[in-house]
């Protein structure tokens, strides 16, 4: 059986997206202002590098203990039980929990 479909996937992975840009955009903007001896294209690149690594550390994350949780049937069932939507916030809150 299968609990992701692409929607789910595709809403998820947006979501965890924007909660991860917005720390990385606090951290990463003095970064990019204040690092010294790398020119403006370098520091884009860095900026993006590190924006994606950590992006897809959070979504892998957030997908792998999200399917280890759903091995218990009640957390199952309510799983199953939501929307599309609600499923992918479900999928990326659910690190948010520990």
């Amino acid at each position: 059986m299968t609990y992701y479909n692409k929607k789910i996937i595709f809403t998820a992975a947006k979501l965890s997206f924007i909660n991860l840009l917005w720390l990385m955009v606090v951290i990463g903007i003095p970064m990019l202002v204040f690092a010294d001896g790398l020119n403006y294209v370098e520091r884009i690149l860095l900026f993006v590098l590190f924006t994606l690594t950590f992006w897809s550390l959070l979504f892998g994350f957030s997908l792998f203990f999200h399917r280890l949780s759903l091995r218990h049937p009640k957390n199952r069932q309510l799983y199953l039980a939501l929307g599309d939507v609600d499923k992918a916030e479900s999928i990326i809150n659910h690190l948010k929990a520990f």
